[in-house]
C-alpha cells in the first residue's frame, strides 16, 4: 500500500509540473489559466504533505498520525478544488472555508509530527 501511495504522489508531482509548464508556455493568462495553475499548486501541496506522512511508522501512534495526515491532506485538496472550480452559494462560504482551514491545520501538523516522531522516539534528549 505504501508503494502505491508513493507512486501516486510522485506521479501527481510530475504530471502537475508538466501541466503547469505547458499552461504557462502555451496559454494566455485568464481565469481558466489561473484556475489550472492553482490546481497544480494545490495538488503539489497536498502531495508533499502526504509524502511526509507516507514514511515507515516507528510506532502504532505514529501510524495513526500518518493516517490522519493523509486523510486531512486529501480532504484539504478536495475542498480546495471545490472552492477553486465550483461556484458555491453564499450560505456555504464561511462553512467551507472553515473546513479547509481545519483540514490544512491537521494535514500540516500531522506531517510535521510524522517527520519528528521517529527522531523523538530514538533520542534520549527529546523524550
Amino acid at each position: 500500500m505504501r508503494k502505491l501511495i508513493l507512486r501516486i504522489i510522485v506521479g501527481s508531482l510530475v504530471v502537475t509540473a508538466l501541466l503547469g509548464v505547458i499552461v504557462i508556455l502555451t496559454g494566455s493568462f485568464g481565469e481558466l489559466t489561473g484556475k489550472v495553475l492553482l490546481t497544480t499548486v494545490l495538488v503539489d501541496v497536498a502531495s508533499i504533505v502526504g509524502l511526509c506522512c507516507a514514511g515507515q511508522p516507528s510506532s502504532v501512534g505514529h501510524r495513526y498520525i500518518q493516517k490522519l495526515g493523509l486523510g486531512a491532506s486529501v480532504l484539504f485538496l478536495a475542498v480546495a478544488l471545490i472552492i477553486t472550480w465550483v461556484e458555491l452559494p453564499e450560505n456555504l462560504g464561511e462553512f467551507i472555508w472553515r473546513i479547509l482551514a481545519v483540514a490544512a491545520i491537521l494535514a500540516v501538523s500531522s506531517a510535521h509530527a510524522s517527520l519528528i516522531l521517529p527522531s523523538a522516539l530514538h533520542s534520549p534528549r527529546l523524550r
